[in-house]
């Protein structure tokens, strides 16, 4: 890629080349993992709702080492802004949810990774 930029009255060009650090991931949602969070969340009285997130999160990069993870979003508002903001009740329900998810969980769900 490449990009022209005008500074005064010379012309300099600027290169850049793209590598992503934090590969893609997918993890079913037959796959224990997303069918335990699942049930922890609604043990935590929440909807679950399943959304693609872009690179750059830790669970990119376990997800590079095949550690299989998800993301748990806790609500967050205009992220990365001045306005940046995330209510303590979401917080709160998604700590409930990891609770639920770390001590209630029926690990042996069979089906695929288990």
């Amino acid at each position: 890629m490449a990009a022209f930029a005008t500074v005064g009255a010379g012309r300099w060009l600027i290169k850049w080349q793209w590598q992503s650090l934090c590969p893609a991931y997918d993890v079913p949602a037959d796959h224990r993992l997303s069918r335990v969070a699942v049930k922890a969340v609604q043990a935590a009285g929440l909807t679950p709702r399943w959304a693609h997130a872009d690179a750059g999160c830790d669970a990119n990069v376990l997800a590079g080492y095949d550690i299989p993870c998800l993301n748990l979003a806790v609500g967050c508002q205009h992220m990365h802004s001045s306005r940046e903001r995330v209510h303590l009740t979401d917080v709160a329900a998604c700590v409930q949810a990891v609770v639920h998810f770390c001590t209630d969980a029926d690990w042996d769900l069979g089906g695929p990774e288990g």
